[in-house]
């Protein structure tokens, strides 16, 4: 059986602190439930990786969730056509 994401996050986040990516990016372009339902994966990497730059690709309609987040550096506003 393969290791389950959350598991495998943890084991992520727990790793050396030299190993933090420098720049991070969470592409989750769905409703404003979904957006809310990730937020606690940002907090998450936050915390496991304070350093590492964290940016959102989003949809216009749920960026004002992510606008001042404590966990998000950088908010992307993606326009679908």
């Amino acid at each position: 059986m393969s290791e389950s994401p959350k598991l495998h996050l943890q084991g992520v986040l727990q790793s050396r602190p030299e190993s933090a990516p420098k720049t991070l990016l969470i592409v989750l372009f769905g409703a404003i439930g979904d957006v809310t339902r990730a937020l606690p994966l940002a907090m998450r990497i936050r915390k496991g990786w304070p350093e590492t730059r964290i940016s959102w690709a989003i949809e216009p309609k749920s960026a004002g969730l992510l606008e001042r987040h404590p966990a998000v550096d950088r908010v992307v506003v993606f326009h679908r056509e």
